[in-house]
């Protein structure tokens, strides 16, 4: 199942802090999207893996010397039967 973490990153400063997390975050072969928003210093990753996968990319950004807080986790609604 796809998955959406958004993670507050505290010491997110420039473009090179941005180019740093996707770089790390590509790595993962479950990410499929990264989206960085610098005026609410917060990523959003797309993950197809289970919802616990948010701890490992949590400790891949603490990894590399960002203070990482997953904000919330959501799976894509669904239809109106489930499907």
């Amino acid at each position: 199942m796809t998955y959406k973490t958004v993670f507050q990153i505290i010491n997110l400063r420039c473009s090179g802090c941005a180019q740093t997390i996707k770089t790390t975050l590509r790595k993962f072969a479950e990410v499929k999207s990264i989206e960085l928003d610098f005026t609410g210093s917060s990523v959003t990753v797309e993950y197809q893996a289970d919802e616990s996968f948010s701890h490992t990319l949590k400790e891949a950004l603490t990894k590399i010397g960002f203070l990482a807080d997953p904000l919330a986790t959501s799976a894509p609604s669904k239809g109106c039967c489930n499907c």
